[in-house]
């Protein structure tokens, strides 16, 4: 891996940060993204593993990571070609898949295995490197990616806007997405909803620093007046908009 450049101080802090929090953790265990990058500088010949899809691999990932897709139909075989006595690092987009392949690596026999959490959110949000791969992306009906212009434009299209990043494999997305349309329905004409999806729309995920699925974004008039991390009671949105109309 190309090295990312940490002051001395910092990396001895890390590792042994890290060496502490994961010395209860058979395996390596789930670490944040400035002590992955820690680890990762420490190892020789890290095997670090995106187990992300094709196309948010090359959109932006960790230097020297290889694609192993988790929902793929080859991760068992591919993953027989790594070292199981050497430390595997995996990551994810936010945290969901790259726990899931770990404790399958973990039951594979890989003795040290490393998760970042909250995946590469995380890790973008602290500011450290990725590295873009080009692709084309195959044609179809699929939706679009919305543009800056795009959700500017929709950002003052109404008085009240409510965005959601969401994923289509992320669990509470998936339970917060029938909420969100029963307010757009009970409170129909009060507020704007948008829905962006993390993968299709990583630019603006990295702009808005949005590093936990699923994240709400309330704004009126163009400014960010609250934000949530996480599953959350309609009740409690509905009060936000609610709120933000009296004032």
């Amino acid at each position: 891996m190309k090295k990312i450049i940490l002051p001395f101080a910092t990396i001895a802090f890390l590792i042994l940060s890290c060496s502490q929090t994961t010395s209860t953790t058979s395996g390596g265990g789930l670490i944040d993204a400035k002590q992955f990058a820690a680890v990762a500088d420490s190892l020789k010949d890290e095997q670090i593993i995106d187990v992300r899809t094709p196309d948010e691999y090359s959109d932006g990932h960790i230097t020297d990571a290889i694609n192993i897709d988790w929902r793929g139909n080859d991760f068992s075989t591919a993953v027989e070609k790594l070292n199981k006595n050497k430390p595997v690092m995996v990551y994810c987009l936010s945290g969901g898949r790259s726990s899931q392949a770990a404790e399958f690596l973990k039951k594979d026999g890989f003795k040290n295995v490393y998760e970042l959490d909250k995946g590469i959110l995380a890790w973008k949000g602290e500011g450290l490197p990725v590295t873009q791969t080009a692709t084309t992306k195959a044609a179809g009906n699929e939706i679009a990616e919305v543009t800056a212009d795009a959700f500017n434009t929709m950002l003052n299209s109404q008085a009240i806007v409510l965005v959601d990043f969401s994923a289509t494999w992320c669990g509470p997305c998936q339970r917060l997405a029938p909420r969100l349309e029963e307010l757009k329905n009970e409170m129909a004409g009060k507020f704007l909803l948008v829905k962006l999806d993390a993968d299709r729309d990583s630019h603006l995920a990295d702009a808005m620093k949005i590093t936990a699925l699923p994240t709400l974004l309330l704004y009126k008039n163009g400014k960010l007046i609250w934000r949530n991390e996480g599953l959350i009671d309609k009740s409690v949105i509905a009060d936000q908009i609610t709120k933000a109309g009296n004032n």
